[in-house]
């Protein structure tokens, strides 16, 4: 009567079989990729599919929160540099709506920041270390921020007709 293989020897003998093949060639001397993850395969499996596990598309929809408040301070700088090219052409008028833009702008990435910290918070009391996402500092950020896009110097009164032809049409100077 044939004797029964053990599961240990099955496997040995799929691994020799491989190995000779040369079918994993291409991964000697490279380091395997073990996940401890007892979801590895369905993670891969919805990865593959486009989809991730709902703790990771949770954490990637909060850390976009704090992309898009970042975007509000590149967006208000690119502004501030076309306002500060043209600031000849520009009124005392046109400065003065530019920065309090400027300061809604500030208000609101402060907000957006804050509002990011709490979800991050909330996210990291019930997430594992190595997915948590890093508190920012709300106050510093905002500074920084007002250094980037200072607000621009309102015109002398004897310069503060602009020299443009537009304005000339319009304010009829």
């Amino acid at each position: 009567m044939a004797r029964l293989r053990s599961m240990d020897e099955v496997l040995a003998d799929m691994v020799r079989a491989t190995h000779e093949s040369g079918e994993l060639r291409h991964l000697y001397g490279k380091p395997l990729d073990i996940d401890d993850d007892p979801d590895w395969m369905v993670n891969a499996v919805l990865k593959r599919a486009g989809a991730g596990h709902p703790t990771l598309e949770l954490r990637n929809e909060i850390d976009r929160m704090r992309g898009d408040a970042e975007e509000t301070i590149n967006d208000l700088a690119a502004r501030y540099e076309r306002q500060v090219q043209r600031r000849e052409s520009l009124t005392n008028r046109d400065i003065q709506a530019f920065n309090r833009y400027r300061d809604d702008v500030l208000r609101r990435y402060e907000e957006l920041l804050r509002a990011y910290n709490r979800r991050a918070e909330g996210f990291n009391m019930t997430n594992v270390e190595a997915v948590r996402l890093p508190w920012v500092a709300v106050a510093a950020s905002g500074a920084a921020a007002q250094r980037r896009v200072p607000a621009i110097e309102l015109h002398d009164e004897d310069s503060a007709r602009p020299r443009g032809s537009w304005s000339r049409l319009t304010h009829g100077w």
